[in-house]
């Protein structure tokens, strides 16, 4: 039960973040984008290079993906993970075309090097 509670405040407090952050994503924002959140816990030893890397490439779509609005990686401070991504998607087939691209394959493959373990949800805003 206390893990439990202990989940459902993260989660919210993601959500009251993600709706009163975002700055320069907001400009672009619309009711009815998507938000896809996902929460990282990385290896103690992932190589600081690998960790940039991937934040680069995830910088880099949302310029090469139609429809990927704002891209924020946050460091969190409490709870069980380092760190949370969240993307901001014009619409569902907005996030198929970024889980589509090469450079998320990119993302995807390394991250069985730095991950130790993640989590995702996505709630539209």
């Amino acid at each position: 039960m206390k893990t439990i509670a202990k989940y459902l405040i993260t989660i919210c407090s993601i959500i009251l973040f993600t709706s009163t952050s975002f700055a320069s994503a907001s400009e672009k924002t619309e009711p009815g984008d998507l938000y896809y959140v996902l929460l990282f816990k990385w290896k103690t030893d992932a190589p600081i290079g690998a960790i940039e890397e991937v934040d680069t490439l995830w910088h880099g779509l949302v310029d090469n993906v139609e429809g990927l609005k704002g891209y924020e990686l946050i460091e969190l401070t409490t709870g069980d993970y380092d760190h949370m991504v969240v993307l901001i998607f014009a619409s569902e087939a907005a996030k198929k075309a970024y889980h589509d691209h090469k450079d998320h394959a990119r993302i995807a493959a390394i991250g069985p090097e730095i991950v130790e373990r993640f989590s995702s949800f996505s709630y539209l805003k």
